[in-house]
């Protein structure tokens, strides 16, 4: 029998697979709620209560620009140890658009307790210091001497909860993170706790990857190895089984299955967190964070 024969035959068990599997994420999904914890697999709970905790946003900002940092770049950074990606200008330039984030956040996020500017050393020309809600800190007031200096973000974040004055609950964002519709303390924190999506999604390796790539993976293997994924996923279905991430169901479901994570999606957007957290994971964790301490500078 040709190829050409063959290949309705192979429609046909396609199909019959993907329904097999469909029935058998159905029937994985419902065991989960069965017990009766939880209300509609759907639900999206009730209205949260009023939160009355200060927040702080963090951003931080590079004038790649500047001839000073280039000099130091210059340097102390081994471009042959990087991809050209990791290492691209664009990734250090300074587009102009940091004072629009800060009109963002006066217009539409005015609740915010404070705004941590965090750079290399230097400011933009036109930014007020002045401003009672602004502290400018710099990698050498937080980040320990051990780490110091660093061109990369990793070293940067993983040290942000150390800021001095910072409140337990804070926002991350980078500079091409903006502002643009109103938005509320409890569309980052409910009931005090972050608000991420619970989406699973692969990592797959390549010959050569990015320091980004790199960071998934480690990221990845910590979580394996410090949290019980299948009794995370099923204490929570209706948030890993949304219908608002359908496109993650899948992965999930298999992630349910086999109680580790091959990966997680990373929206490219401002980040909730409570500092306690950061630093509880960098104390516990801290031989697997300092394994590349010095290729991430």
């Amino acid at each position: 029998m040709g190829k050409d024969n063959l290949l309705p035959l192979r429609r046909f068990h396609g199909a019959l697979h993907e329904k097999r599997m469909a029935r058998e994420n159905e029937r994985a999904i419902r065991h989960m709620v069965r017990d009766g914890r939880r209300a509609s697999l759907w639900a999206e709970g009730q209205p949260p209560a009023e939160e009355n905790y200060p927040v702080d946003f963090v951003i931080t900002w590079l004038d790649g620009g500047d001839p000073a940092w280039i000099a130091e770049k210059n340097r102390y950074l081994p471009a042959d140890e990087l991809t050209v990606k990791d290492n691209d200008a664009a990734r250090f330039r300074d587009w102009g658009t940091l004072r629009y984030w800060f009109r963002g956040v006066e217009q539409y996020a005015p609740w915010v307790r404070t705004v941590f500017l965090v750079t290399w050393g230097h400011v933009p020309a036109w930014l007020n210091r002045a401003c009672p809600k602004l502290q400018v800190v710099t990698h050498g007031e937080f980040i320990p001497p051990a780490y110091l200096p660093t061109f990369s973000c990793f070293p940067t974040e993983l040290n942000l909860w150390r800021i001095d004055g910072l409140s337990e609950h804070l926002v991350y964002f980078n500079d091409d993170m903006f502002l643009t519709a109103p938005v509320e303390k409890s569309d980052f924190f409910r009931g005090g706790l972050p608000r991420h999506v619970p989406a699973a999604r692969p990592v797959y390796p390549r010959e050569q990857m990015t320091a980004w790539e790199h960071m998934l993976f480690g990221t990845v293997g910590i979580i394996n190895s410090r949290f019980d994924v299948r009794a995370c996923i099923q204490a929570h279905p209706e948030k890993w089984f949304s219908c608002r991430c359908p496109g993650e169901v899948e992965y999930n479901l298999r992630a349910w299955r086999d109680g580790r994570l091959t990966g997680m999606v990373y929206p490219h957007l401002a980040i909730p967190y409570r500092a306690s957290t950061a630093e509880r994971v960098w104390y516990t964790c801290r031989e697997r964070l300092e394994i590349g301490r010095a290729s991430c500078r």
